[in-house]
């Protein structure tokens, strides 16, 4: 293809229940999304495939539990409370990646590809900001 244009949606339901101590997490979440890739030959053999992407999530529900014995323990305060509220937070995506792929043989049926993508995550409320960036090498036989 030389562009493509996706919208997608997801529902995402996630509920763990510990058993000692009896605690559970439940995070219900529903994600929109729109992206755009353009395919740009380079020469023969290479091809640039270019793209955005945007998304929203919603929290639908969000619970969390805790009935164990130390909730001021580490791994309460420093894991399983951040990574609650990380999970049940409204928050806007942006990204852009890019993809080089190189024939790397004679007959052009296998290839080599590199991949750099950059996501900004910015919640709805709060200053918890992040930025992930990925690289990725792969071979097509």
């Amino acid at each position: 293809y030389n562009w493509r244009v996706g919208v997608d949606g997801s529902y995402n339901s996630s509920t763990d229940t510990y058993l000692l101590p009896h605690s559970s997490m439940h995070v219900k979440n529903f994600c929109a999304g729109l992206n755009f890739k353009y395919n740009i030959p380079v020469d023969k053999s290479t091809r640039i495939l270019a793209g955005v992407n945007g998304k929203f999530n919603k929290n639908i529900e969000a619970s969390y539990n805790y009935n164990g014995a130390d909730p001021m323990s580490l791994v309460v305060t420093d894991f399983m409370t951040p990574d609650f509220l990380y999970r049940a937070q409204d928050y806007y995506k942006a990204g852009a990646e890019a993809t080089m792929f190189f024939n790397i043989s004679k007959a052009n049926t296998s290839g080599m590809f590199v991949k750099v993508a950059c996501d900004y995550y910015k919640p709805k409320e709060g200053d918890g900001n992040r930025v992930v960036a990925n690289f990725g090498l792969g071979f097509t036989f």
